[in-house]
């Protein structure tokens, strides 16, 4: 966990508390973590005295007498701890210098991830691991850092990550500073800009700096030391903060994965082309999700209905074949017959889930490529039958619309359809379970005054 604030962090506090001590002896309790040779190691280090505490990205750097280094890097949960000698072996100790004034420093590593090197001091930067690292956010020029990211073909988040390129950013950082910058995580490298590049090498510059200041961040188990917190996650105002109104637009933040890491970000905030802002709005027959569909579509959305689309399907010759097939029905000239269909699907609940099973993926299909052909930033889908769908995954703000028993009764009657039938239709669906994962619940038992006014409130969906 720990990344370049507390890193620092740890080598200021380990200025304060070794330099210039002797080391008397060593103890390696885990030979495998000092990279370099745990016997070598020990003996090379006896009698040397720290002279200086450095740091290079995320490794720290104890710069000994003799033309030694000692770098170490923390990984996830590295921590050094001093004391006397004399102090009980802790069961995550990996090593434990002796000083000649008795005191100690251990390093700790509970996942014993941490890795130590013995390197010298004239060849400290000419070989791995520190020539490996990229330069820090403060020595970077924008247009370097541009020309190496759009190399990469990945998400740009990936990229932040990426250590050898510009170092210090770890999980939490680089969401913090996509945040800053309104950047989507998924953002394809070879699409940034110059401009792009040069909001991350100074909101990375700031962020680090702000961190350095804070002592770091004290999330999970990282403390830079024993009974020490550091206060950075206090301002955090992205990584941790899923569900969190975003400070900008007060959209609740989200969470996805990215290369394997969890990411939060505001979906509508940090967009892209490549990326558009989707709602999603779902409800039970004659709920009102027409209503809702078309004001977001009189305010920049493009809109897709998913009855449309299925309605779209039913004339396609070989796809209404299989639909009377699976309902036992003879195909007419001007289509299905629906009034026949509605009446098997009401009455034949096995019927009903085979025509879901065959109709579905394909409205869905083609409600996602038809999005994609319109390269629109904004999206709304009206989706009947939304949990589980391919539409909950791209989904950014699910609108969840009810209405009173009568209120929909009384709408399946102006289109001239029987209440009962329709109703019945997909009235075993868990419909509490899709509104309980709705950013936004609506009533539509008002005017459409009412409810646009209520629209409004939300200002991200206009």
């Amino acid at each position: 966990m720990p990344e370049l604030p507390e890193v620092e962090t740890v080598r200021r506090m380990l200025e304060n508390e070794v330099l210039g001590k002797r080391i008397e002896h060593v103890d390696v309790f885990r030979d495998k973590n000092v990279v370099t040779g745990a016997e070598e190691f020990k003996e090379a280090v006896k009698g040397k005295r720290i002279e200086k505490m450095g740091r290079v990205g995320k490794f720290l750097i104890f710069h000994l007498s003799g033309g030694l280094a000692l770098v170490s890097h923390l990984r996830m949960e590295g921590k050094y701890y001093d004391g006397s000698y004399e102090d009980p072996v802790s069961k995550h100790e990996i090593l434990r210098f002796r000083f000649e004034d008795g005191s100690r420093l251990s390093y700790l590593d509970t996942r014993k991830f941490g890795v130590i090197y013995l390197k010298k001091e004239d060849e400290l930067m000419s070989a791995p691991p520190l020539t490996e690292v990229g330069t820090e956010p403060w020595a970077t020029d924008p247009e370097a850092l541009l020309k190496a990211y759009r190399r990469k073909k990945g998400p740009l988040k990936e990229a932040l990550l990426d250590q050898g390129i510009m170092c210090g950013l770890g999980n939490i950082y680089a969401d913090e500073v996509l945040y800053a910058t309104g950047l989507h995580p998924l953002k394809r490298c070879p699409t940034l800009t110059l401009d792009d590049a040069k909001r991350i090498v100074e909101e990375s510059s700031r962020i680090l700096k702000m961190a350095i200041e804070n002592g770091g961040s004290t999330i999970r188990s990282y403390h830079p030391k024993e009974g020490m917190d550091g206060r950075m996650q206090n301002a955090l105002k992205a990584y941790g903060m899923v569900g969190h109104p975003c400070e900008r637009c007060s959209f609740p933040l989200a969470k996805i994965r990215v290369g394997g890491r969890g990411t939060t970000y505001c979906p509508h905030c940090q967009r892209d082309e490549e990326h558009p802002f989707v709602v999603s709005v779902t409800g039970p027959i004659a709920s009102g999700k027409s209503s809702v569909g078309r004001y977001l579509e009189a305010n920049g959305f493009r809109r897709i209905d998913l009855d449309e689309v299925v309605r779209e399907l039913y004339q396609d010759p070989a796809i209404l074949e299989e639909v009377d097939r699976i309902l036992g029905l003879s195909s007419k000239e001007n289509g299905l017959d629906r009034k026949a269909a509605l009446e098997i699907l009401a009455n034949d609940q096995k019927k009903k889930s085979e025509l879901e099973a065959y109709i579905h993926p394909l409205a869905y299909e083609k409600a996602i490529e038809e999005a994609a052909n319109s390269h629109a930033d904004k999206l709304v889908y009206e989706v009947p039958f939304y949990l589980g769908s391919p539409i909950e995954e791209i989904t950014n703000c699910l609108i969840y619309v009810e209405a009173s028993q009568e209120n929909k009764e009384k709408r399946i009657l102006e289109r001239g359809k029987n209440p009962e039938e329709a109703l019945a239709l997909n009235g075993s669906y868990p419909w509490l379970e899709a509104k309980a994962k709705a950013n936004v619940v609506i009533s539509t038992n008002g005017s459409i005054d009412d409810l646009v006014a209520k629209l409004k409130a939300y200002q991200y969906l206009g």
